[in-house]
């Protein structure tokens, strides 16, 4: 097949140049990222997943073809899952085995009295069989297993096997849109209001063990809240106030928690409880290594109180339990002889017996999924796409390419938190701009999003996040260069900047601090490079920092870091981690 020529709109880069030229802008910046433009070829937001690739240079991407026409049926919530009590229960073969050797309790006693059943009509493969082994590629390393104190697992999926939060958002892309009201049950199966919204009580399952057969209960998230959200000391997933602020909690009974709040709240607070955020951690083990609990220690001996390479105190509530960790070389997770979730024949969930996550990099994922010698790959990497594509089209192809909700999406994300992060009344007021809706619209209006679709390069752009979840139609309507086109007034930007107080022709600009990634999927560098210079076309004065892998990380995760405008790749749709029910 032919491709037709990936050209980039050489009028705008010169535009662009003629403007940072003025500015005193080093032309070299535009001019290696026109010509990185012309190079690269796709993108993963196109939403592919694919069981894998080659790193050989990728083709030329076909015309861009809408995907507006797809039809597919949602479901309602109760076709998912329920929580009930089944008459029986079986598990895999090899815990069988341990139980008739006496070193582990029986099926029904290691499940809760009513555990999360999961629907065969929602399993796309239907009921599945126990064994096998699923193995993955990743770049990252684990940082440690003590994700209370903000400790990273390597990603790729290792922390999602690991944790279980109090409510998902994974299959919410499933459910039709009149039942959906927030985030989905998990660890809390249900939750209410008082009248008007200033309190929330969830209750939490109860029977759920950690995989060393310890009880979990309201205690491990009082635990979570009080002794590493709440202590300014503890650099948690969840900032102090990510729930709002002067928000308290407080344990009603065992298997009972109460959020209250200082103003009425909705669903997306609930939100807040999912994935990362919400995760509660093994109290029964790290308590002894908490400075509040044992004076012996520090607060960084508690932040390494589950080193990466010592894994005989960690524990999990998910799928899957961390038994190797050979640095460089692998992290190999066994099933969770008390996980909590169940088929509707009352099979102990997951289906496989291990995972193993071979450490190497992120773009060698997709080149052994598509050798065959890893299972899964999530198509990100610009340089292998069209080949991974094309050679998981062959018929002799260990792996298959499978078309899905999730999404990439490059985003724009502003601090619109008059308490968070900040340190002085010049940060107050730099978050009152961001909560002016003229100053949010003048930068919306400054941005050439067609540009950056090309510089990135093969990203449609869009107005919105082209999420699965939404109404039907509802992100479509704003997709496209046309529409995007349409938009991209620089001139109106400066008159919105006016508006709300400011004169960019005499000096008086706002000044944004804008954070980006170097690299996560491909080409985040270059575009902030050329959004900074658009957003200093239309008025702004932009400090850009571009940051590496892991200082990029901690500042987006670190609470208080003073972030005013980040950059940052998003998808929409399930989680990474493979159906395997």
């Amino acid at each position: 097949m032919a491709y037709p020529e990936f050209q980039i709109n050489e009028e705008k880069i010169l535009s662009l140049c003629e403007s940072a030229e003025k500015k005193s802008e080093p032309l070299s910046v535009l001019n290696k990222i026109g010509n990185h433009a012309k190079k690269i070829a796709v993108t993963a937001a196109m939403g592919l997943s694919v069981a894998g690739a080659s790193t050989a240079v990728a083709d030329r991407i076909p015309a861009e073809k809408s995907m507006a026409t797809l039809k597919w049926d949602l479901v309602g919530q109760s076709d998912l899952w329920e929580y009930k009590a089944l008459p029986s229960y079986n598990e895999a073969p090899f815990l069988s085995e341990m139980v008739k050797s006496g070193s582990l309790p029986p099926v029904k006693d290691r499940l809760p009295k009513e555990p999360l059943v999961m629907k065969t009509g929602a399993m796309i493969d239907g009921t599945g069989e126990y064994g096998g082994v699923f193995r993955h590629v990743i770049g990252g390393r684990p940082e440690g297993w003590n994700w209370l104190a903000g400790q990273h697992q390597g990603w790729g999926g290792i922390n999602i096997t690991l944790q279980e939060c109090l409510v998902r958002q994974g299959p919410l892309w499933q459910v039709k849109p009149e039942e959906q009201n927030g985030p989905l049950p998990n660890l809390a199966k249900s939750w209410s209001w008082n009248a008007d919204k200033t309190s929330l009580t969830m209750n939490l399952v109860e029977g759920v063990k950690w995989s060393d057969g310890e009880p979990f209960d309201a205690e491990d998230l009082r635990f979570w809240w009080e002794d590493n959200v709440q202590d300014e000391k503890v650099t948690s997933r969840m900032p102090k106030d990510g729930m709002g602020v002067g928000t308290s909690m407080s344990v009603v009974d065992p298997y009972t928690i109460r959020f209250d709040f200082k103003e009425p709240q909705g669903p997306a607070r609930v939100s807040a409880l999912a994935y990362i955020q919400g995760c509660p951690g093994p109290s029964h083990i790290l308590k002894d290594h908490h400075p509040r609990y044992n004076p012996q220690k520090s607060y960084e001996d508690y932040k390494n109180a589950q080193p990466a390479d010592d894994l005989k105190n960690v524990v999990s509530l998910g799928m899957f339990v961390a038994v190797v960790h050979a640095p460089d070389q692998i992290v190999i997770m066994r099933r969770n002889p008390y996980y909590w979730k169940v088929d509707e024949k009352g099979n102990q969930l997951p289906y496989m017996n291990e995972m193993h996550f071979k450490l190497s990099t992120w773009s060698d994922r997709t080149t052994q999924a598509v050798a065959g010698t890893g299972d899964f790959s999530n198509m990100e990497n610009p340089g292998n796409y069209v080949e991974a594509l094309k050679q998981s089209q062959s018929a002799d192809a260990p792996t298959k390419a499978q078309f899905g909700p999730r999404v990439l999406g490059w985003n724009l994300e502003f601090n619109y938190s008059m308490d968070v992060g900040v340190e002085n009344d010049v940060d107050r007021e730099l978050r009152s701009f961001f909560r002016d809706v003229k100053f949010r619209e003048a930068i919306s209006h400054a941005i050439d999003r067609t540009l950056l679709a090309e510089v990135q390069g093969a990203a449609e752009p869009r107005l919105v996040r082209a999420c699965s979840y939404y109404p039907e139609g509802f992100a479509d309507q704003f997709a496209g260069s046309e529409i995007a086109d349409e938009w991209y007034d620089p001139e109106l930007a400066k008159e919105l900047l006016i508006s709300a107080g400011y004169d960019p022709d005499a000096d008086n600009r706002p000044t944004v601090y804008f954070d980006a990634p170097a690299f996560q999927f491909g080409g985040e560098k270059e575009v902030a490079e050329v959004l900074a210079v658009m957003l200093e076309d239309a008025g702004f004065n932009v400090e850009l920092n571009i940051l590496e892998g892991a200082a990029y990380a901690e500042q987006v995760s670190t609470p208080g870091n003073n972030r005013d405008m980040m950059m940052v790749t998003l998808g929409c749709g399930p989680s990474l981690t493979p159906l395997f029910y």
